[in-house]
């Protein structure tokens, strides 16, 4: 593919030479799922069970001033039922952090992920590429480089920049690129708070169908941040601001380009407990840009809490609202189409031995849209974890 070169070069540039302290890891992970809803419709569901095995590899390094990492994770995953083939997808990261002065820190982290076959198994995104079922390659690279440098004791300046690629062999899907940036400068008010200012930039080129029409759209807004640490166990955190899209779409009968202002927002409480962790949140974002769509606005609140019995098992609960606005505009007019999804999970882990872990995960998911019959599904899934001793160099 016309990327996979590039982006393999992305992923080998992360990393540094070596340092004296190394460490090798190996670990297998095993899995079977239940799914009762795996193509996600409304009538005739399909049930079936999903295994899926892959061994993992690590490689890191230390040293005083930095520290790399690379490893390696290939999956295969096989259907009991529902008309899905066997899948073969291969995972590899890198990253490196490094303190290049007392002031100036710097990070980058790179992750490629090489799909034989789509997987239908919907998991976290079960509005967008439905259709999805093409059995041909698709490459998945996501490039994150982050810098802070410290301006006083109280000050700091923090940039992030992040580069994503989706490119697919079969192009009857869409194809993504985005390059993504943010400028922020924080400020420690006192113990309890902290208040900060900054600006974002993004811009992606959605191409799709065989014709590759294309949409661009870009983003550009600025953020106010707020945080307040309660007690040592408790701290709530702010941001929000306006940012405006522009969007062009070429070679589909409506050309031109359109701007929208649309705010974001996020908000969250972390709460420390004797044996856990309790955190709510709230969030308004913007998803990937459908071709056909102006906008494409998140509103979700979750909350989540995390509790451990006993140093080898712990467990937790989840439960997320989310409303998913696509803005359609046809023949000169804006036209929204909702989507609300209801989930809710459960999950405990056991810690067998120093190198085997276990988990059991059950989860439910109820989404409705306009004009659409609701879709419930059922999941539940078994894992096994094996993590050999680390060997050290």
């Amino acid at each position: 593919m016309r990327r996979l070169l590039l982006n393999m070069l992305l992923l080998s540039i992360s990393f540094p030479a070596l340092a004296a302290e190394n460490e090798f890891k190996f670990g297998v992970t095993t899995n079977t799922r239940y799914n009762d809803n795996v193509s996600n419709v409304s009538d005739d569901k399909t049930d079936a069970f999903i295994f899926e095995v892959g061994p993992r590899l690590q490689f890191g390094t230390r040293h005083l001033k930095y520290e790399a990492g690379l490893s390696y994770n290939p999956r295969f995953t096989t259907y009991s039922d529902g008309g899905r083939t066997d899948e073969f997808t291969q995972n590899m990261a890198a990253r490196a952090e490094a303190d290049l002065t007392d002031r100036f820190k710097v990070s980058l982290r790179n992750a490629l992920t090489v799909d034989y076959d789509d997987d239908l198994d919907i998991s976290e995104d079960v509005t967008l590429d439905l259709d999805d079922s093409s059995e041909k390659l698709t490459l998945r690279n996501n490039l994150v480089g982050r810098a802070r440098y410290a301006l006083s004791p109280r000050g700091s300046l923090n940039a992030n920049t992040t580069y994503r690629v989706i490119d697919r062999e079969d192009k009857d899907l869409s194809d993504v690129l985005s390059i993504s940036g943010e400028l922020q400068a924080d400020y420690v008010a006192n113990m309890q708070t902290t208040v900060g200012i900054g600006t974002s930039l993004r811009t992606q080129t959605v191409e799709a169908s065989r014709e590759r029409q294309e949409t661009d759209t870009d983003y550009y807004g600025f953020f106010l941040y707020a945080g307040y640490q309660f007690s040592s166990s408790l701290g709530f955190q702010a941001s929000g601001g306006p940012t405006w899209l522009l969007s062009k779409r070429e070679d589909d009968g409506r050309s031109g380009r359109q701007t929208d202002l649309e705010y974001f927002a996020s908000a969250s409480l972390e709460a420390g407990l004797s044996q856990g962790r309790f955190s709510l949140q709230y969030a308004r974002a913007n998803s990937d840009v459908a071709f056909s769509a102006t906008t494409y606005l998140i509103d979700q609140v979750n909350a989540t809490l995390d509790w451990q019995f006993t140093p080898h098992v712990f467990g937790g609960l989840s439960a997320e609202w989310n409303v998913r606005t696509a803005v359609l505009r046809f023949a000169g007019e804006n036209f929204a189409n909702d989507v609300t999804q209801w989930l809710g999970a459960a999950n405990v882990s056991v810690r067998v031995t120093p190198e085997i872990f276990m988990g059991f995960t059950v989860d439910y998911l109820r989404q409705t849209a306009d004009n659409l019959d609701a879709v419930d599904r059922v999941r539940g899934v078994i894992r096994f974890d094996y993590n050999a001793q680390a060997l050290r160099l």
